[in-house]
This record gives C-alpha cells, structure tokens and sequence, in this order.
C-alpha cells in the first residue's frame, strides 16, 4: 500500500470526500480549507491533519515545508481562480508535482450566459422583477450595481458571521438576505423562486455536486430566466475518479507531463447508422450538424423536439417514439446518449461499452469514449474543437470567434 502524503486544498465537496476515501483507502492525507466553517464540515473520525486559513503563494510554500507533502491536489471551487493560480506557482516554487481536480461542466440550453459577474449585473440591471442570486457573498458587491438592487435582489449566503456582516453593509437585510447551508434540493430552489416571486435566477456552473442541476430544473418550473455566470477555463484538470488513479499509482501521471488522451480523428460516417437516444434541445443540435454528413440517424425518444421533427422528410432520419430500452443499440455504429435523466445515459454509456461502439455521454464526460465536437466549416474544410469534456462554454466561445475570423478575413 503506497504511503505517499498527499496534501488537498479546498472545501469543496469534492475535496472533502477526497480526503476521507483517502483515509479509507489508508493513504495519508492533509486537507487545508479556506474557512474555520469548511473545517467543521469535514468528517471528525479523519485522521489526516485539517487546518484552516486564506494564504498567499508564500503561505502556501510554508504551508508545503511543513508537511512535505509528495503531491498538492487542487480541489478548490471551479470559480476560485485565483487560488487555483497561487497553487500552481506555489508548486513550481516548492518543486511539488500539482493536480487540479476538476468538476464536469453542464451543457444547458435555455440560459443568458454571460462570461463576468459584471455583464452579468449589466444584463439584469436593464430589466426589472426580482432576482434571486446563488452566486454566494464574495460576489455581493457586484449586485449593487443592479438597479434597486436593495428590493429586487434575494441574495443567498453560506451563514458565515463575516459573510453576514458584509452582505448587510452592502445593503442586503431582512427577507433579502437568505442564510443557508446547501446542498439545495429541487424543492428548496422552487420554493424560494416562488416565495419571493423571482423572474430571475442568478449563478454559477456550480456542477453536480454544487446542485446546479437542481436549480435549472426549479427555474424552469418556476418559470425563472437563468443567469448564468460562464465558469472560467479549467484546462489539464481530471476528474475524481482520474486523480484516485493518480494517488493510488494505479495511473501515474503528473498535469505538467500529461498527455493527451484523445485524438482529433476524422471517420468516414457515409452509411454509417448513428442512434441518438434522447429528444430534447441538445439532440436536435446534434442532429443538425450530423445531417451534414452522409450517414443514416436513428432517434429514440419519447418526445422530440420540433426542430427535429421537421428534419423528418427522407429516409436518412427514423424516429422511436418510446423510451430507451436495452438492445436498442444493435447495429448502431456511433452512440449519442443526450436525454435529461442520468440513468439512462449511464445505462446507454455502458451498453455502448460492452457492445465496442463509439459512445459520447452528454452529461458525463468520463462515461464518453469520443467527444462531440463543435463543427467549423469554411471552404471545404471542416474544422473540429474538443476540450475533452471540461469546457463547453470554453468551446463554443473559441468557435464563434474562429467562424468570425473565417468570415472576416480579408
């Protein structure tokens, strides 16, 4: 059993439940989190050390000279970028091998996406109706620069004391300053939209574990706009189940010396039959771009979207209106699970695994075998962005701005 001493930054979910499979697995582990609340959060019965405290480059050095540990993983919030960037300079500094963990991010629909919490506030401060913001209390100042922000804006908040304190100075009391400890079910998220009558639902890609499913799916039934805060590039990050790999050697590899995992191969779909399990708005995007290309489509979904259905007028396109259903795989060449329910993605995922065929898994990057990518066409070419399941926002904003240049060139 290896006895390398692994040290994790951040509170997140993700690093808490690092640290205790850690300790499960007998592997020694220090976890340092942000906030003296982060540490109450973590499982007493831990062995490691856990410590508390916000450090600088120089904090985090001293930090490693104590512990010494073999390998820094990053399990900071996807929203922490600054942090994110003092480790990895505090590594270099300290010589530590650095890996960042990172959370898949959501492919949505439907949303005003805005890459800064200030186009953010700009974009809602043009319009009126209530606001309730998920974004937590560092971004709080920026709300106040929402018109009649102190009667409009829900804010909700970790109950930090300092947290508290900062967010009534700003202006955010009473019934507009929501103090809380998530995660928030569905039912939760709903019935605050619907208490205090928001239109709007303001905040970040805080992935699975951060609920933010949970909170798309109570705006839409509340029939709340979703502002969405654009995560920022995570680029060289791995996935949970990848960095136990890493730790426990069963997959030896550091983020500077990774290589990559995927290659940009372009396969001849001509008369190759492509099941797309799934209906809604990403299964007619993908539609869309696949009958540019000489292959047969097989749909299975209960219910379509009608920009799909209008595609149905040849015989290159054939609807199951009924559910996914084992089997439904036989004789399919390329596999695109894209459904809005988690079971039965992964249930296709794995059919598609024992069955060798191509499988792209939308909401689970680490179930695809091939990744879905943004299509380019210019002149007879064809150009295809991947970012290997970590950044679809980073990807489509890279191919506007290349179909730009493209149409723009001189």
């Amino acid at each position: 059993m290896t006895q390398r001493r692994i040290l994790i930054f951040g509170g997140t979910t993700e690093g808490r439940l690092l640290f205790e499979q850690l300790q499960d697995l007998g592997i020694q582990a220090d976890l340092h989190v942000a906030t003296a609340y982060g540490k109450e959060l973590v499982d007493e019965g831990t062995q490691g050390f856990v410590e508390s405290g916000r450090l600088d480059v120089e904090g985090m050095v001293g930090l490693f000279q104590q512990r010494i540990p073999e390998l820094l993983v990053d399990a900071t919030h996807p929203y922490a970028v600054e942090v994110t960037k003092n480790l990895k300079s505090a590594c270099e500094i300290a010589d530590i091998p650095y890996l960042r963990l990172s959370r898949a991010v959501t492919e949505v629909e439907g949303v005003i996406l805005c890459e800064t919490i200030e186009e953010a506030v700009a974009w809602l401060d043009r319009r009126s109706g209530a606001v309730l913001s998920t974004i937590g209390s560092k971004g709080l100042h920026h709300l106040t620069g929402i018109r009649d922000y102190e009667n409009r804006v829900y804010a909700r908040i970790l109950p930090l004391t300092e947290a508290v304190k900062d967010a009534v100075a700003q202006g955010f009391k009473g019934s507009h300053l929501i103090c809380m400890q998530g995660p928030f079910t569905f039912e939760m998220n709903l019935a605050m939209l619907r208490q205090y009558k928001c239109e709007y639902l303001l905040t970040k890609d805080s992935g699975v574990s951060g609920g933010f499913e949970e909170k798309l799916a109570a705006a839409e039934a509340a029939g709340a706009q979703v502002v969405l805060v654009g995560r920022p590039s995570d680029s060289g990050g791995l996935s949970f189940e990848q960095v136990l790999k890493v730790i426990t050697g069963r997959e030896e590899t550091r983020v500077s010396e990774r290589k990559l995992s995927y290659f940009p191969m372009f396969v001849n779909l001509r008369g190759k039959r492509v099941l797309v399990v799934g209906g809604g708005k990403i299964a007619a995007r993908r539609i869309e771009t696949l009958l540019k290309f000489d292959c047969d489509i097989t749909v299975v979904s209960p219910e379509v979207e009608d920009a799909i259905l209008a595609h149905f007028r040849g015989e290159r396109l054939t609807l199951h209106a009924r559910g996914y259903s084992a089997g439904d795989l036989e004789g399919a060449d390329v596999v695109l699970s894209v459904t809005n329910d988690r079971e039965v993605n992964r249930r296709v995922g794995l059919e598609a695994n024992a069955l060798g065929i191509p499988v792209s898994v939308a909401d689970a990057h680490e179930e695809c075998t091939f990744y879905f990518p943004a299509i380019i066409e210019h002149d007879g070419m064809v150009i295809g962005l991947s970012s290997q399941g970590q950044s679809h926002q980073g990807v489509s904003a890279l191919a506007k701005k290349l179909r730009w240049i493209l149409n723009h060139e001189d």
